[in-house]
């Protein structure tokens, strides 16, 4: 596409939809971040790699020494220009909230090269362009995740939800290695926070957040 060259061993529909979706949220993502563009050298593109499959997935993680990330769904390093996920659901439109996710956190690394983001701020920034639908069209973006936003609210409900501290401090892939339900709450809450420090009514809120 436009921005990207994606490949995949999943059906040819999916992988269709995965370049009309990633080039709809190449627009949302340069919104998000100011305007900025993806520093990226001469006119190359960044790659998706959608795997049908683990043991696809598992496969490129020790080819390219990425085992920290056996047990994700997906990723994108600082030091690449490649996404990478699995339908590690069997949903397809999980799938592709996957791949959205991964390709937030690579389109930041591409703009700020030398950030380094707080767990929680990183994840809760890529799990704001999980909220995405089909109009018909094309995709279209409010950034409500319909995966998290449950999740989130009845462990809030059940006060069984992660304190703020303990939240602001915690590290996404330790997680996923150690604590898979601590994880899947760590990212809900993450979206909960940044959708709402970023869409509040509460202009002072908006501000400070924002700066």
């Amino acid at each position: 596409s436009a921005h990207y060259i994606g490949r995949t061993n999943h059906k040819e529909s999916f992988g269709k939809d995965l370049a009309a979706l990633m080039e709809a949220a190449y627009e949302d993502y340069r919104r998000f971040y100011g305007g900025d563009e993806p520093k990226l050298p001469g006119k190359e593109k960044m790659t998706l790699y959608a795997f049908k499959s683990y043991d696809d997935y598992r496969k490129y993680c020790v080819e390219t020494k990425a085992e920290d990330h056996l047990n994700a769904a997906g990723f994108a390093r600082s030091d690449s220009n490649v996404v990478v996920g699995w339908n590690k659901t069997n949903n397809d439109q999980q799938f592709l909230q996957t791949m959205v996710h991964e390709g937030a956190h690579l389109y930041f690394f591409r703009v700020q090269p030398s950030a380094r983001p707080a767990s929680w701020y990183a994840e809760g920034m890529a799990t704001y362009f999980e909220g995405f639908g089909w109009d018909g069209k094309t995709y279209k973006f409010n950034h409500v995740s319909e995966s998290r936003l449950p999740f989130v609210r009845d462990a809030m409900k059940g006060e069984r939800h992660i304190p703020l501290e303990a939240l602001l401090g915690g590290d996404a892939l330790t997680l996923i290695n150690s604590d898979s339900t601590k994880a899947l709450l760590f990212y809900a809450e993450c979206w909960a926070l940044n959708y709402y420090l970023t869409e509040t009514e509460n202009k002072a809120y908006r501000d400070a957040y924002l700066e």
